[in-house]
């Protein structure tokens, strides 16, 4: 039996298929970004040397929770940084020119929980900052109990102005997606087509709170982007990325396709009543 011939679609489809972020955010692991005993050069010995590399194993797992960099000689030469991700998340707001609003996420520790006077005292210690897992759970719960964001949502009237601003997104390496145990491409980041790499690090720009402003006025403002944030040049067609206009031939063939449904229905229903 012939396979049947695959033709491309008439609708138009997204540049990028890969699994994107949920409402839940990206599919990040902390603990896939923590390198291996092994990886890090600690075998199992008996030399001065395995010994030596062990200790140094200890002193880096103890500053990837504390510290997120060396604070020792001992694991100095390792690569120890502070570990995260940085995404832009959908809000559910629309921008007073049409684009979807976003919020920024930043998940790698900035070692300031603990404020300016730790900070300086731990600096003239010769101790790095406090980048390390521990303390980004702090800054995480010190973010989520931040009051700012829940007053401006309520004091706010629900139409917000935007700015149009570009952040660095990924995890700590610049990286914007993974290989899953599966074997697929996952993506920390929406429409990735979209991010831009310079100096070793990903950026991407999204539409984020300015100002709020009233009702009136933000329907008064001209709508001239996509929701995508794509500027806007005609039809807009919602649920994908990158240009969001549908060319004119495929709009063209659409409307051909459903006219020649409609005709095909309306002969198959006379010939059902002369039957």
């Amino acid at each position: 039996m012939a396979q049947p011939v695959m033709r491309d679609p008439v609708l138009p489809s997204p540049k990028i298929t890969k699994n994107v972020p949920g409402i839940f955010g990206p599919d990040y692991s902390y603990a896939d970004a923590i390198p291996l005993p092994s990886q890090i050069g600690v075998r199992n010995g008996d030399t001065l040397d395995s010994v030596w590399k062990a200790v140094g194993g200890v002193a880096f797992y103890a500053d990837t929770i504390g510290f997120g960099a060396p604070s020792t000689s001992l694991d100095a030469n390792m690569g120890l940084k502070p570990i995260g991700v940085q995404v832009w998340m959908k809000t559910g707001y629309t921008c007073s020119n049409g684009a979807e609003m976003y919020t920024y996420i930043d998940g790698i520790p900035k070692g300031n929980m603990l404020g300016a006077t730790v900070s300086q005292g731990l600096s003239d210690a010769g101790l790095p900052p406090l980048k390390g897992l521990a303390p980004g759970i702090m800054e995480d719960i010190q973010a989520a109990f931040d009051p700012e964001p829940i007053m401006r949502s309520i004091f706010g009237t629900g139409f917000p102005s935007c700015k149009l601003e570009e952040k660095t997104v990924g995890d700590q390496d610049g990286n914007i997606s993974k290989v899953n145990d599966k074997g697929a491409t996952v993506y920390y980041v929406e429409n990735p087509e979209t991010v831009v790499k310079r100096g070793g690090k990903s950026y991407q720009s999204r539409w984020t709170l300015d100002t709020f402003i009233d009702q009136a006025t933000w329907e008064k403002t001209a709508k001239t982007f996509c929701r995508d944030g794509s500027r806007k040049n005609g039809r807009c067609a919602e649920g994908f990325c990158g240009s969001m206009e549908t060319p004119k031939w495929k709009q063209l063939l659409l409307v051909g396709v459903a006219l020649s449904g409609i005709l095909l229905l309306g002969y198959g229903m006379r010939m059902r009543r002369k039957s």
